[in-house]
């Protein structure tokens, strides 16, 4: 795909979520000036650290940092913390897209509504994903579910209600990597 189709791309805040591939319509590996670009063409007000509303988005405000992107649901209101507000982390290395991570905010009317294969998102149980996973591995140091005998580039975290392989802990967080993201976090 070349540079200007890539640019024509929307943004939609309920396009499925593709494990170790898209998010918000958004490919991974996607160059940092292309996303920028994609965001600039959604801005609501002036610089880059304006507000942004595309396709059944709240408003957002994107907060850029040294490695990628804070997304704060513009709307919420009534927190203690600024943190609270938070809807995705979105990160960048060597200029490209390695991951995206959507969270369940404090007011869940403004959460990520992209689904995982289009079947399964943010506040339903881990235990649905057993139709694409033969097996759900609980990393307690971590505190994220990792996946076999599936799609790969894809982990969740979820409320604590989990016991003896039943897994009923409501997704509070999806993320989902590329390959260049393991080989960072692994050090490569």
């Amino acid at each position: 795909m070349d540079g200007a189709t890539k640019m024509r791309r929307q943004l939609s805040w309920s396009a499925d979520i593709i494990p170790g591939g898209a998010l918000m319509g958004v490919n991974l590996g996607m160059t940092l000036v292309e996303f920028k670009a994609l965001l600039c063409k959604e801005n609501v007000s002036s610089g880059m650290n304006g507000l942004v509303k595309f396709d059944n988005s709240p408003l957002l405000k994107f907060e850029e940092s040294e490695n990628g992107f804070s997304v704060l649901a513009a709307d919420i209101s009534n927190v203690s913390y600024e943190w609270q507000r938070e809807v995705m982390d979105i990160g960048f290395d060597d200029g490209r897209l390695i991951y995206f991570r959507v969270i369940s905010p404090i007011d869940t009317r403004f959460e990520y509504k992209g689904k995982i294969f289009g079947d399964i998102g943010l506040g339903e149980k881990v235990e649905c994903l057993r139709k694409y996973y033969s097996e759900i591995i609980y990393d307690d140091v971590e505190e994220w579910f990792y996946f076999k005998n599936g799609p790969i580039g894809i982990r969740v975290s979820a409320t604590d209600d989990f016991k003896d392989n039943e897994f009923n802990g409501l997704i509070n967080s999806i993320c989902i990597q590329s390959h260049r993201f393991l080989d960072v976090m692994d050090g490569a």
